[in-house]
């Protein structure tokens, strides 16, 4: 069988659908009848095998680019914080430096937070995970504050 034929009986099929007043299901077979265009004399078998081999010829996608992040941005503000989390204000100063910082992009600032809160958490955003940072300084505060009262 010859393209042509193919093409042939998409048109029809795309005529049926049209009058029944489906669009998606013509746009699909326009979109078949385009690829198979300029193909009209060829057999449907070498078609095939053509457009495998050409599938197959493509490189592969290249894989996305890992984002590297600065281990040493990341690991001196966790140790940081972690050493001025005792409420006597240094933590605010280290916490206010963290996030104008420039070195700190999303990927530092999402390490930096799993660091500081011991677990492996996953943020959209850097301001997301300043935001966790500061609320756990907050949550360790409150229950300081209380062991405290406690005692």
């Amino acid at each position: 069988m010859k393209i042509r034929e193919v093409r042939s009986l998409l048109a029809r099929l795309k005529n049926i659908q049209t009058e029944m007043g489906t669009k998606g299901p013509a746009k699909d077979l326009d979109s078949i009848d385009a690829l198979l265009d300029g193909h009209d004399n060829q057999d449907i078998e070498s078609f095939v095998e053509d457009t495998k081999a050409e599938l197959a010829a493509k490189p592969a996608r290249k894989a996305s680019k890992k984002i590297v992040l600065n281990d040493i941005v990341v690991s001196q503000f966790v140790k940081r914080l972690t050493a001025e989390n005792h409420g006597n204000g240094a933590f605010e100063a280290v916490f206010e430096e963290l996030k104008k910082s420039k070195d700190v992009r999303k990927g530092e600032a999402v390490a930096i937070a799993c660091g500081f809160i011991g677990s492996d958490l996953s943020f959209k955003t850097k301001k997301a995970a300043l935001d966790k940072i500061h609320a756990r300084y907050v949550q360790d505060r409150l229950y300081e504050s209380k062991r405290l009262l406690i005692n």
